[in-house]
């Protein structure tokens, strides 16, 4: 079995019958030298959008969100919850993701490691 992706599924599916269907960007990184490490997720459905987000130094939770948000338009650069928003940068190769709150936060670019 194989699967093709084009770049034009890197997006909302808005069209989806189901109204159960969320569809769903997570984003982790670790920097072990600066033992800070992080999550963030956005996600959207019929209902509304939702954020979550972690930040860490070392063992301790620096930093958490987690709130229903606003979806505005058919984009990932519309969605925005918790503190945190993402951007397609380029589709199904690279993405940026920023994570704001009282306790601190992070803005991050993430690329693919093959090319789609």
């Amino acid at each position: 079995m194989s699967t093709t992706i084009d770049p034009g599924e890197d997006r909302l599916h808005l069209e989806h019958a189901d109204p159960a269907f969320r569809d769903v960007v997570t984003f982790a990184f670790g920097d072990p030298a600066a033992k800070l490490y992080g999550i963030a997720r956005l996600s959207h459905g019929a209902d509304a959008a939702g954020g979550l987000a972690v930040m860490f130094a070392g063992s301790d939770a620096i930093a958490t969100s987690a709130a229903a948000g606003t979806a505005a338009g058919e984009s990932w650069d519309g969605i925005a919850a918790a503190g945190v928003s993402m951007r397609v940068e380029r589709p199904l190769e690279a993405w940026s993701v920023l994570f704001e709150s009282a306790g601190g936060g992070f803005e991050l670019d993430f690329e693919a490691c093959a090319s789609p």
